[in-house]
């Protein structure tokens, strides 16, 4: 798990790590309500924040790294439906 206390503010360790994970392994998550974003508990929406880093650490588009993310919790929950 990779913290990102700021906007695009990840550790050269949590960047080489992210770098590192398969794509079809990827998912993201805002550890909300337990930490804040702008001083204000995290929420769902705030995922937004990882996708924008992860985006630029990989250098690809934000578009296709959330589309990766939708197709990768779409395996996760298929997989513990059956």
């Amino acid at each position: 798990m990779i913290c990102a206390k700021r906007r695009d503010d990840a550790s050269a360790r949590g960047r080489a790590f992210i770098a590192s994970l398969p794509m079809h392994r990827l998912l993201t998550e805002t550890d909300g309500p337990f930490t804040n974003v702008d001083g204000r508990p995290a929420e769902p929406r705030d995922v937004e924040v990882a996708i924008n880093a992860i985006a630029k650490i990989l250098d690809k588009p934000v578009s296709a790294i959330s589309k990766t993310i939708r197709a990768n919790l779409k395996t996760v929950l298929d997989q513990t439906r059956n």
